[in-house]
C-alpha cells in the first residue's frame, strides 16, 4: 500500500435496520505532513451486505425507540 494512502471501512444501517452495509475504500492522494494541499482520489475495494436476523432487528427497534432492557439482554 503506498504510504500516502489509507483503506477506510465503512459500516452503516438504516433506520428499518434490516441489515448492515460494508464498504472497504482505500483513499490516495494524501500529503505528508505539512506539504501541499491533497488531490484524494478513491477506490472502492470491496462491499458486503448482511441482513439482520428478525429476533436481532427487534432488539434494536426496542432500543432505538428507547425501550429499557437490561445491560446484559443489551449486549447479547
Amino acid at each position: 500500500m503506498p504510504k500516502n494512502s489509507l483503506l477506510v471501512l465503512g459500516l452503516m444501517s438504516g433506520t428499518s435496520a434490516d441489515g448492515i452495509e460494508a464498504a472497504l475504500v482505500r483513499i490516495g492522494g494524501l500529503p505528508p505532513k505539512g506539504g501541499a494541499p491533497p488531490k484524494l482520489n478513491s477506490k472502492l475495494e470491496g462491499h458486503h451486505s448482511l441482513s439482520i436476523p428478525k429476533p436481532i432487528r427487534s432488539k434494536i427497534l426496542q432500543i432505538a425507540e428507547g425501550t429499557p432492557l437490561p445491560a446484559a439482554e443489551i449486549s447479547q
